[in-house]
């Protein structure tokens, strides 16, 4: 099984906000990145409504492989760290069970100032061992 999507915005690097208060628990210190994971559970329910019968096929339970080009609004952001915002929003939407899931990707990034966005696929893989 193999789900296309395409999410608008360009996804902030979840690792240069994270922070942890003094009692150790993890939070955002900008509300970019759960803005972000908010307007993309949104775009993945919107999508995936469109299918026949999407709500058997999310959540992912298996291992899967995603792919992905990130269409950057500009230069500066790390493509990696895109990545792991990506990854965290499929978990966030209920696309994947959990991030740990993923046992292949690929990612590329490339530059669309007027439209920034993120093509996802992901499939189901085979096995993680």
């Amino acid at each position: 099984m193999i789900i296309r999507l395409l999410i608008l915005g360009d996804p902030p690097s979840i690792k240069n906000t994270l922070r942890f208060s003094r009692y150790g628990k993890p939070y955002h210190k900008d509300n970019g990145v759960v803005n972000y994971k908010d307007s993309f559970s949104l775009q993945v329910i919107q999508q995936l409504k469109k299918r026949p019968r999407w709500s058997k096929v999310v959540p992912f339970l298996a291992p899967v492989m995603v792919g992905l080009t990130i269409y950057q609004g500009n230069r500066r952001r790390d493509g990696h760290n895109q990545m792991s915002t990506v990854f965290d929003a499929l978990e966030y939407a209920g696309v994947i069970k959990n991030d740990r899931q993923i046992i292949s990707w690929f990612g590329k990034t490339k530059l669309d100032r007027k439209n920034p966005r993120v093509e996802i696929t992901v499939m189901e893989g085979q096995g993680g061992d």
